[in-house]
């Protein structure tokens, strides 16, 4: 399995909405992030593109008017869905009305099929080769955990192996902000969430259900992904996470903290859990 480099990172926030990146946006990292930037760039001119040519072509009987102006508005409709929240993963799952107005729109171009066909060939086998070089560069460092071979950055590397140290294969640990780390190491997420999110407009904001399982499952570390503390100290955030702050202030002491900001908090033995019932 290939681990990504770090977790999601908020590249740009403004009010509610959130655009999220695979890793920071810095002159050494654009290269690797131009295809991300790109689907948060292009969907949206061409769903503006289609929508103006159809209004333009409106009088055209000629124009397949029905067949554009419904694909236009469905895929236009499923990016504001996502608006609020947008990451990569959910563009991708969206953007399949705007890649049939692309292709749509390439076939109506005067040009020779055979240079077409052979010039998106040599496209996406040149993006094919970039993806597969850049990821086995930027995920260099190989090793094996309970859960099998795994390929990381460094950063990641290292992390995964003192948590491995911590952690035993099954036992319940929680990874909040990003599930990256059930898999290698093995170990069962407690809650019936996926993760932890501070941005998701579907994300159940009733956070007593997660302390009460936390509880009940006597986790015994929790990783702390430190977007989850953007722009606010740990301590001072006012959020739909506060009562899991306070809860791990509570229960929890911190014990490692790594490069990339994330937290290692232990379970200290002998504290009451958030409802007041003694630990056995």
């Amino acid at each position: 399995m290939v681990l990504p480099g770090a977790s999601r990172i908020p590249i740009c926030r403004r009010n509610s909405l959130v655009f999220w990146s695979p890793r920071a946006v810095r002159m050494a990292t654009l290269p690797g992030l131009l295809p991300y930037l790109a689907v948060y760039i292009l969907l949206p001119l061409v769903y503006a593109f289609a929508l103006w040519k159809c209004w333009r072509l409106r009088s055209d009987l000629l124009f397949p008017w029905n067949q554009a102006t419904l694909l236009s508005l469905t895929g236009l409709l499923l990016l504001l869905d996502v608006a609020v929240s947008v990451n990569v993963l959910r563009l991708f799952a969206i953007a399949m009305p705007g890649i049939v107005l692309v292709v749509w729109a390439a076939g109506r171009l005067r040009l020779p099929a055979r240079a077409m066909f052979l010039a998106a060939s040599v496209a996406v086998i040149v993006f094919g080769a970039y993806q597969t070089i850049e990821k086995h560069a930027v995920n260099s460092s190989r090793g094996e955990l309970a859960g099998g071979q795994f390929a990381a950055t460094r950063e990641v590397y290292g992390k995964l192996q003192l948590l491995a140290q911590r952690t035993q294969p099954g036992e319940f640990f929680l990874q909040a902000g990003w599930p990256g780390g059930y898999l290698p190491l093995k170990v069962q997420n407690p809650l019936y969430l996926p993760t932890l999110s501070r941005w998701d407009p579907g994300f159940n904001k009733d956070m007593k259900p997660v302390i009460r399982q936390l509880d009940a499952r006597q986790v015994r570390y929790v990783l702390w992904t430190h977007h989850l503390d953007e722009r606010c100290d740990f301590t001072a955030c006012r959020d739909d996470l506060s009562p899991v702050r306070s809860y791990l202030t509570a229960s929890f002491r911190p014990v490692q903290a790594f490069p990339d900001g994330d937290v290692l908090w232990q379970r200290v033995e002998g504290r009451e859990p958030a409802d007041g019932r003694p630990m056995m």
